[in-house]
C-alpha cells in the first residue's frame, strides 16, 4: 500500500498459522517502524526490518512460531535497527528480558505497554 505519506509492506513471518510482519515508512518525517507479529527468527523478517528507526517484535519465548527476546534482539543487531520494542511478552518475565536483549543489540531496548504511545518525532 502506498500513498504520498506512507508506504506499507509485508513479508510472511513464521508462525503456526498464516502471520505477516510489517514495515511502515513513514515520510515526513522520514523513518520506518517494523512490527513482526508472532513469528520464529526469519531471515525474511530480518530483511524487512533493515535499517528501521524502530522495530517491535514479540517475544512470546522459546516455541514454535515465536522468539525470545534473545532472538528478537540478534534480528534487531542483524537489521541494524536503531530501537528494539519487545512485545507480547510475559509480564513476570519483563526486566529479564530487556536484560537479555541486551547481551545481543547495542541500541536503545524497551518494553511495550498497554495504552503505550509513542510520538513520531521522537523515534528519530
Amino acid at each position: 500500500l502506498e500513498t504520498p505519506e506512507l508506504r506499507i509492506t509485508c513479508s510472511p513471518a513464521q508462525h503456526l498459522i498464516p502471520c505477516l510482519a510489517l514495515r511502515f515508512q513513514i515520510n515526513h518525517p522520514p523513518q520506518v517502524i517494523v512490527y513482526t507479529s508472532d513469528t520464529s527468527p526469519s531471515p525474511v523478517v530480518t530483511r524487512l526490518a533493515a535499517g528501521a528507526d524502530l522495530l517491535i517484535h514479540e517475544t512470546a519465548g522459546d516455541s514454535a512460531g515465536h522468539s525470545t527476546a534473545s532472538q528478537a534482539a540478534k534480528t534487531a543487531e542483524k537489521a541494524g535497527v536503531r530501537r528494539l520494542m519487545l512485545i507480547h511478552y510475559p509480564v513476570d518475565e519483563a526486566q529479564r528480558l530487556i536484560t537479555q536483549a541486551a547481551e545481543h543489540f547495542r541500541g536503545e531496548i524497551f518494553l511495550a505497554e498497554d495504552l503505550l504511545r509513542i510520538s513520531l518525532t521522537t523515534l528519530r
